[in-house]
């Protein structure tokens, strides 16, 4: 099964970047799996995710990634 892993920083939480993340990929056939996460408790700090998304062929996982 195709992968690649992505990673994520910035204020991913609060402004709905990572949910949107998990939707697009799923909506699109694919599956992910998060591989490490920092949650940061102050909105000076970024926080991060490094997601490992898998696919069922290469055009699949080439349309989650666009």
């Amino acid at each position: 099964m195709p992968s690649e892993l992505i990673e994520l920083s910035g204020h991913i939480i609060d402004s709905w970047t990572l949910p949107r993340a998990w939707d697009i990929i799923m909506d699109r056939g694919g599956n992910f799996a998060v591989e490490q996460m920092r949650v940061r408790t102050s909105k000076t700090e970024p926080s991060y995710a490094r997601l490992k998304i898998e696919a069922p062929n290469d055009e699949i996982l080439e349309l989650i990634l666009s």
